[in-house]
């Protein structure tokens, strides 16, 4: 992908992060092929009737969990979600690009490659770097850049 399209795509995830209710952190993904999109997500709760997390406070917060870690308490993560959409949908996702507004946790990672994923664009934000040398060990693309 060109790099003004990454660009593009990752301005896409920051406006989609957006409709994240968690009060820790707001993350988009979107997973992309030949530019076009094929699903999206952000970190939310599960579907229908749920409470977040703690409701109106962040466990993981509260129990000083850093990012990257424990990725069982809390919310689903914005590239689990595009991908399970894509999943539920019907939609292939096999060699696409999933763009993201920051580094994956070593889960999502897991994710990204098992999903057939080819492609990682990421703007980064200095959370762990546990899914990027997953990622790089088992030799999916990654393109960092910065919408500054």
């Amino acid at each position: 992908m060109r790099e003004h399209w990454a660009l593009r795509w990752l301005k896409m995830c920051n406006e989609v992060s957006r409709w994240s209710p968690c009060p820790r952190g707001k993350v988009g993904a979107f997973i992309i092929k030949n530019n076009q999109p094929l699903s999206q997500g952000f970190n939310g709760p599960p579907k229908g009737p749920s409470s977040l997390c703690g409701n109106e406070k962040c466990l993981r917060s509260d129990m000083g969990i850093p990012s990257g870690e424990r990725v069982e308490i809390g919310c689903h993560h914005a590239e689990a979600n595009a991908i399970t959409h894509s999943a539920r949908e019907g939609i292939s996702i096999k060699g696409a690009s999933i763009v993201i507004n920051c580094e994956p946790c070593l889960s999502c990672a897991k994710l990204i490659h098992h999903s057939g994923l080819s492609g990682v664009i990421i703007e980064p934000r200095g959370y762990s770097n546990a899914g990027l040398d997953y990622l790089k060990s088992v030799g999916v693309n990654i393109t960092l850049i910065s919408t500054d």
